[in-house]
């Protein structure tokens, strides 16, 4: 087998790390065969069930039941085993990881994954944003396909094996582990809403329209309570369970929001913005302001303005509105 070491990408040009990828494919373990019996890796592995019947993946001596459409992430120094079980299981994995393993821009094609090890380090275990790989190890993805796309293109890109396509299947690997963080979020969301019950839900999905749409005139929290027919501390309570904050913050991100447009798209006075923000005091106001974004209404204003006229200028500005020299 030939594996591909990667070295560096360039990402100064994304948010995340564009990962590298040391290898992709898709195995097939034949029924009461292993994928791989108590290794240990060096970098991360993820691995998606395709299809085929029980399996079994043991991680640091716990033992967890696979099928079809589980996803897995095997972490660095993490002793692991996969078995099949009942029936043949096809198995997509991607071996990758978020820094160099050797210095320059080149592959290093290598005839064994244990000439591959010997270019490797061992890896502080990193975590895929928003996977509680404690609460739930193995994620189950059944009838929810987004992810399994993302992973099928990482491994058509990865095996074109040109540097082009290598650093395309990691850009690929960050929309999967962004789909993977939306699907978490929709997990949380089905357990919230099971908790409370749907008429609980509707009661706060109407408080958060109030919240949201009335910023010029701010109902307090006790009114918003009483419009659905709960107390103050009841709504607080009930919001957070639902939706992971509280009311005043929603109701102070709607009016920040509404504030950042008014400032970018409307030609008026600190003042005027103020008052239609809901502030009676222009220094209240800027005060909020300050808190919320890190930046005086005046200071962010001219920093946006800035950025939206020259977008096609080199440079880069920073924080204090002032533009760097193009490198």
């Amino acid at each position: 087998m030939v594996i591909a070491v990667m070295s560096t990408i360039d990402s100064s040009a994304v948010r995340l790390p564009v990962p590298f990828i040391r290898w992709a494919d898709i195995v097939t373990v034949p029924a009461g065969h292993s994928g791989s019996l108590h290794r240990r890796l060096y970098d991360h592995e993820l691995v998606y069930v395709l299809e085929g019947g029980k399996g079994q993946v043991i991680l640091d001596g716990q033992t967890f039941l696979t099928k079809a459409d589980t996803l897995f992430l095997v972490q660095p120094g993490v002793f692991h085993s996969f078995l099949s079980l009942g029936e043949t299981q096809r198995l997509l994995g991607v071996h990758f990881d978020f820094g160099p393993l050797c210095e320059g821009d080149e592959y290093i094609k290598v005839a064994s994954m244990d000439q591959a090890v010997s270019y490797a380090r061992m890896r502080q275990p990193a975590s895929i944003p928003g996977w509680d790989l404690k609460a739930e190890p193995v994620f189950d993805l059944a009838g929810r396909p987004r992810v399994r796309r993302r992973l099928e293109e990482v491994v058509t890109e990865y095996a074109r094996h040109d540097g082009q396509s290598r650093a395309l299947a990691g850009a690929l690997l960050i929309a999967a582990f962004n789909q993977i963080e939306r699907e978490v979020g929709l997990n949380n969301e089905i357990a919230r809403h099971k908790k409370v019950g749907a008429d609980a839900v509707r009661r706060v999905q109407r408080a958060r329209a109030w919240l949201e749409s009335e910023v010029e005139n701010p109902p307090s929290i006790e009114e918003i309570a009483r419009r659905v027919g709960w107390s103050g501390d009841h709504l607080r309570r009930i919001f957070r369970t639902v939706l992971g904050t509280s009311p005043l913050e929603t109701q102070n991100q709607a009016r920040i929001r509404h504030a950042q447009n008014l400032l970018l798209y409307r030609q008026l006075s600190g003042s005027e913005i103020a008052s239609r923000c809901g502030f009676d005091d222009p220094a209240h106001f800027s005060r909020f302001f300050k808190a919320h974004t890190g930046l005086s209404p005046r200071k962010w204003r001219a920093l946006e303005q800035e950025r939206h006229i020259d977008l096609g200028r080199p440079g880069r500005i920073d924080l204090n509105g002032q533009r760097s020299k193009s490198e």
